[in-house]
């Protein structure tokens, strides 16, 4: 009896342990691997962009309705900021939402240009003019 309550106890546990593994790395490892695992530019709608001095603020949606939007990388070359937006479909439930709503802070004004990026292409979506 105690062999199989001892044994019960590993499997749960293994259980419980994998899945957060699982989990976490589905939410969060994406941050790791840059821009691979970002959405791509094509499917995203940008209704607001804000560029100040301080503070860059974007906004906007996705095509799709199920995927929900789980955080964003951003990296600045030059004078172009590169923003990857991260939607997860099977991970995001806590915030089933498929809007964005971006605020990085920081001096902003050698930044020229901001585009949408993931692994294979990018898409301009504001320029100075």
């Amino acid at each position: 009896m105690k062999k199989v309550i001892k044994v019960s106890s590993i499997g749960i546990t293994s259980f419980i342990i994998l899945f957060a593994i699982v989990f976490l790395g589905a939410r969060y490892g994406w941050q790791l691997f840059g821009f691979n695992y970002c959405i791509s530019p094509d499917s995203i709608i940008t209704t607001n962009i804000d560029v100040k001095t301080d503070i860059i603020t974007i906004q906007g949606d996705t095509l799709a309705s199920a995927p929900a939007f789980v955080g964003y990388i951003h990296k600045i070359d030059g004078d172009k900021m590169y923003i990857g937006l991260k939607y997860n479909l099977l991970f995001g439930f806590f915030d089933r939402d498929g809007q964005y709503d971006i605020r990085i802070k920081g001096n902003s004004t050698s930044i020229r240009s901001i585009y949408l990026k993931n692994k294979s292409n990018s898409e301009r979506i504001w320029n100075l003019e």
